[in-house]
């Protein structure tokens, strides 16, 4: 292989950047697709010692990696399945742009258990990815 001409760019829409060599003696073009290792959330816990009163706690999760990511959400799941986002706003991502891993730690009011509250992953192209529910510490 004696590479003619390299290209970066997005080309399976995986939000990765994919390389495109063109060779200049084989005549051909090869496609080397980026890898994007799947999101891992690492250690999603829940403490109950925050200041902002008795039965408060604050969740705590690392992420192994955050390509692809916008950032997330703190849900709370009901018996029946129903949704209620806790932040406000998306939590973003710290390290969406060098795709390192980050760890996050965000308060919750009263709470009596962490068994319903998980934690929500949004992806750049809108998906979602439900992590948890948290394991109290």
């Amino acid at each position: 292989m004696l590479p003619f001409s390299v290209a970066a760019g997005d080309l399976n829409g995986d939000a990765g950047p994919d390389l495109v060599v063109a060779n200049y003696f084989s005549n051909d073009v090869w496609l080397f697709p980026n890898r994007i290792p799947p999101l891992r959330i690492l250690g999603f816990v829940i403490t109950f010692s925050h200041p902002i009163g008795r039965g408060s706690g604050t969740l705590i999760w690392t992420t192994s990696g955050e390509l692809d990511l916008e950032g997330f959400n703190v849900v709370l799941l009901d018996g029946s399945g129903n949704r209620t986002q806790i932040n406000p706003v998306v939590i973003l991502c710290e390290e969406c742009v060098t795709g390192l891993g980050h760890a996050y730690e965000y308060p919750v009011p009263k709470h009596k258990s962490g068994k319903n509250l998980f934690l929500e992953a949004v992806h750049q192209d809108g998906r979602t990815t439900l992590f948890g529910p948290a394991q109290k510490q």
